[in-house]
């Protein structure tokens, strides 16, 4: 018999952080929209003296409101949009709903059990 059970993964504490929760979905997309809730900015991987940097210096930003890239109109992702002016009516309500459903995917793992 083939059995399906959800197992919550050590990280997924209901009262983590922002920044934790985010860390589990930094970007999304919604349907016309790329959502980001975090950013990351990464230094070269070599050194002024060509010497080979290890990759680990990473800086994060965690936005909120998120920023929100409308693909239709700005396919390379250059400008945000202004949330509070240049987003129909609910969309970002819409798009918080949505995160949290795909947080709560990510964070609990579907676990296929034989028994």
């Amino acid at each position: 018999m083939l059995g399906l059970e959800l197992f919550s993964l050590p990280f997924a504490d209901i009262n983590a952080t922002f920044q934790q929760k985010v860390d589990l979905v930094p970007a999304m997309r919604f349907g016309r929209y790329k959502v980001f809730f975090k950013t990351s900015s990464a230094t070269g991987c070599y050194l002024p003296d060509h010497s080979h940097r290890n990759g680990s210096a990473v800086h994060a930003t965690y936005h909120d409101p998120p920023l929100v890239f409308d693909l239709h109109n700005d396919p390379g992702e250059s400008t945000p949009l202004d949330v509070d002016k240049d987003l129909p009516s609910g969309v970002l309500d819409q798009i918080h709903k949505e995160y949290l459903v795909r947080q709560f995917l990510t964070a609990h793992a579907l676990a296929i059990v034989w028994w």
